[in-house]
């Protein structure tokens, strides 16, 4: 009758509104990619939908197939009763179907506030947020393995994050669908499937940071966003024997803490620092590795400041001797954000993933 044919109508045009909704924005991006220009109009979009919501076939078919299977977008899937269209078998997302996926990320530090999501700033975590839900339509807080400052680079920042479980896609596929919605500073360079209990920070074995030091009279062109120039000469060997009481000892680190971050209880600033390698890669560049299980706010950068006077001769104490003191004063100034990069998250492979045939060239996240 009337009154069917127009609420079979009217339900065809509210898919259509929301299938519009969802994939204008990436038929607008793929229709003007490479052109450098706002060049395509409104109709010539429109046309792009039309064309895939005829292929797609019924309103049905359209809605759920590609929202819940290609975009597993929860939020139109919840709103879809609107419109009296019921949902097929196993679409419909609940937090106890979803699964955790762990990403290595990679990013250059220099436009963000940190890592960190932060009022009225721009962070990492804000921009990989948004990929996620993006391409998989769930609005979560992701958890890192290092909270990195502004300014600090990392190449092997480890995340989690939860989705619905995708056998019809792969991890590369992930890795691939997430860069492309993210901006060039910052990349996925690898996806696994994690265990359900895996955490990002509290499942890590050590952490290693690397920060560089242009060390020559002449600044330097190309290295000038990831080093720090010190132009005087450094003695390298009287850095290496100043840090070589720290290492292997429980120490407090109280004096090579941020104030503003210090705990009151000693005993919450105890760390042990596990490796740390002093290297001269050239002529000019220097490399100060640090390996330790968790580090305090600015542990690394005031490490390094002070080893910095050690190595000017404006410094003669061991850092052990500094650290004793637990007086932040007694320490070198803080180095420059800009030239410290988180290089790598250690885990127990067994923490990561329940998989038991994983290779051996996985068992670090690098």
């Amino acid at each position: 009758d009337g009154s069917g044919r127009a609420a079979k109508a009217k339900g065809a045009r509210n898919a259509m509104a929301i299938f519009s909704a969802v994939h204008y924005r990436r038929v607008f991006a793929e229709l003007t990619r490479g052109k450098g220009r706002k060049a395509e109009t409104t109709a010539m979009v429109n046309k792009k939908l039309a064309e895939m919501w005829k292929a797609a076939g019924n309103e049905e078919q359209c809605l759920y197939k590609d929202l819940a299977r290609l975009e597993r977008n929860r939020l139109f899937l919840a709103s879809s009763s609107t419109y009296g269209l019921k949902p097929p078998v196993n679409t419909v997302v609940t937090e106890s179907n979803l699964v955790p996926y762990m990403l290595t990320v990679s990013y250059d530090g220099r436009n963000y506030s940190g890592f960190q999501t932060q009022p009225n700033k721009k962070g990492v975590q804000d921009e990989l947020e948004t990929a996620i839900y993006n391409l998989f339509g769930i609005k979560q807080r992701i958890c890192a393995a290092s909270r990195t400052d502004a300014g600090v680079h990392a190449i092997g920042q480890v995340i989690r994050f939860r989705a619905e479980p995708m056998d019809d896609i792969s991890c590369k596929s992930i890795v691939n669908r997430l860069n492309s919605r993210l901006p060039k500073d910052i990349a996925v360079t690898e996806c696994r499937n994690a265990a359900p209990k895996f955490h990002p920070r509290h499942s890590c074995i050590s952490k290693v940071y690397r920060y560089a030091i242009w060390n020559d009279p002449v600044r330097p062109v190309h290295e000038r966003w990831t080093t720090w120039h010190v132009p005087q000469s450094l003695d390298i060997a009287a850095m290496r024997r100043a840090v070589q009481p720290l290492i292997g000892q429980e120490q407090d680190f109280t004096s090579f803490c941020n104030p503003r971050s210090r705990n009151e209880d000693p005993c919450k600033n105890k760390r042990i620092i596990l490796a740390c390698d002093i290297a001269q890669q050239q002529r000019s560049l220097v490399h100060i590795e640090i390996c330790a299980a968790s580090f305090l706010h600015n542990m690394v950068r005031i490490i390094v400041g002070t080893l910095v006077q050690v190595g000017l001769g404006k410094e003669s104490r061991c850092l052990d001797v500094i650290a004793a003191a637990r007086s932040r004063a007694e320490a070198g100034p803080t180095a420059p954000s800009i030239g410290l990069m988180l290089m790598r998250i250690d885990y127990d492979d067994t923490k990561i993933s329940n998989r038991a045939d994983l290779s051996s060239e996985q068992k670090h996240v690098k």
